[in-house]
């Protein structure tokens, strides 16, 4: 049977994840099958609280050999390869011990907490997961999902809308997947300065060459530990989650109270979306193919804007100097290079400017310096410039000479051709990696 739950924490507290780790502590009755989910959904919903992620798993009867995907002090989190459905019985005792649970965790009063939980025999329809990763949903569409599979239940509170990510977590099925190791403080710590040995960190990432986006080397900023007063001690990610209990053991910090391995779509790139740019919507992840339309500007405090074309049309496109490489790799661009650009669109209406998650020169255009200015072709004598993009006049007779008649050699542009990413500290939970295609699953949405 699966649980989907989401939304039970807020911008000032709490945390989903922690809250399905409280689910498994107390379904003792049933096994879990399979590792538990953490699926974030469209970055780019204004109502998101941080990272916007809903959890799930699977409950049975255990078959097979487990494998320990956690620990509740020294109590290990088991995990089963399959499982034996439950009963119409016990399906309703998971269901009332799950909700009861997921009230006790919320964080009920905070502003935007409104908790939601759905479990459902087998998964809910899997467009649902692309609606939900690449655009914004209504609690009317979860519902629509939930009543598509027989014997599903679901409760939700507040203002409904987290049943959408409850929803879309039963959606998810796992095609592109990372893992994360997440570890958590004693309730007693919440709200303290975090202990973490930053060289313990480091030294992890090294011995386990499946591990990414520990630290960031370019700002030396850790990125295994949140900075918000939430229960996360620290998460270890990895495209291998046989390397986390040995990872998580290897890190030196204070004191954690439990640690579980989740299977999460981080890192896997499904909120993009491959469209033309003159289909471009707000509040989408577009991925483009197109051409250097206007040549890169650098704009005040180091963000760097360009222009990129296909056959529908021009989109402005906006590398954030936060980002650290890609406005560097930008302002190198040049009229005609061709391009593959991601990023995000703002949800306002109007503002159809990409915000530059990545990109990828294909092919660089050739590009010319000048190295004098051109001899006056009536008299031989010196010629003066008439301005930017004007031409040059002669200073002996006076005769116009052409732009294009200036002395010029090739420009090389070295470190361009190819994939530029963020620095580790500035990407997105969902961004990829590498350069990848979007995923074409999805395509076929839900009315």
């Amino acid at each position: 049977m699966w649980v989907g739950i989401d939304d039970t924490d807020s911008a000032a507290g709490g945390c989903t994840t922690w809250a399905l780790t409280e689910v498994l502590r107390e379904v003792g009755e049933f096994e879990v099958v399979g590792f538990p989910r953490l699926v974030r959904l469209n970055p780019n919903v204004p109502f998101k609280t941080r990272g916007n992620a809903a959890l799930a798993v699977r409950f049975g009867h255990g078959q097979g050999t487990p494998r320990r995907i956690g620990a509740f002090g020294s109590t290990p989190v088991l995990s089963y390869p399959r499982g034996r459905d439950l009963n119409t019985a016990e399906k309703d005792r998971l269901f009332e011990t799950v909700l009861a649970s997921v009230r006790r965790s919320s964080r009920w009063g905070d502003p935007g907490t409104d908790p939601a939980l759905v479990i459902a025999p087998r998964h809910l329809p899997e467009p649902f997961y692309w609606r939900a990763v690449r655009d914004r949903l209504r609690p009317a569409d979860a519902y629509w999902a939930i009543a598509s599979v027989e014997g599903a239940l679901s409760a939700a509170y507040g203002s409904g809308q987290g049943i959408v990510g409850a929803a879309a977590s039963l959606a998810w099925r796992a095609r592109r997947r990372t893992w994360e190791a997440i570890a958590y403080r004693p309730t007693g710590r919440w709200g303290t300065r975090r202990r973490v040995d930053a060289a313990s960190v480091r030294a992890m990432e090294r011995r386990n060459p499946t591990t990414f986006l520990s630290w960031d080397p370019s700002t030396r900023r850790l990125l295994v530990t949140p900075h918000t007063p939430c229960p996360i001690l620290f998460g270890v990610r990895a495209t291998d989650p046989a390397t986390l209990p040995r990872a998580v053991r290897s890190v030196r910090s204070e004191p954690w109270d439990r640690w579980v391995i989740f299977e999460t779509n981080q890192a896997t790139g499904d909120h993009l979306q491959q469209t033309h740019v003159a289909d471009v919507r707000p509040g989408q992840s577009p991925f483009l193919e197109g051409r250097v339309s206007q040549p890169p500007e650098r704009l005040r405090g180091g963000h760097v804007r360009f222009e990129l074309e296909d056959d529908t049309g021009r989109i402005p496109c906006l590398a954030f100097e936060p980002t650290k490489t890609l406005p560097r790799a930008a302002s190198q661009l040049a009229l005609g290079d061709n391009l593959k650009v991601w990023g995000a669109t703002s949800w306002e209406e109007g503002d159809r400017t990409v915000h530059v998650e990545g990109f990828s020169v294909t092919r660089l255009a050739a590009t010319y310096r000048k190295v004098s200015n051109p001899r006056c072709p009536a008299c031989g004598g010196s010629t003066g410039s008439l301005g930017r993009g004007k031409g040059y006049r002669c200073k002996r007779c006076r005769t116009t000479v052409p732009l294009e008649a200036a002395t010029t050699v090739p420009c090389e542009r070295r470190g361009i051709l190819g994939t530029h990413l963020p620095t580790a500290s500035a990407r997105r939970h969902l961004s990829p990696l590498t350069l990848m295609r979007p995923s074409s699953f999805g395509s076929r949405l839900l009315p």
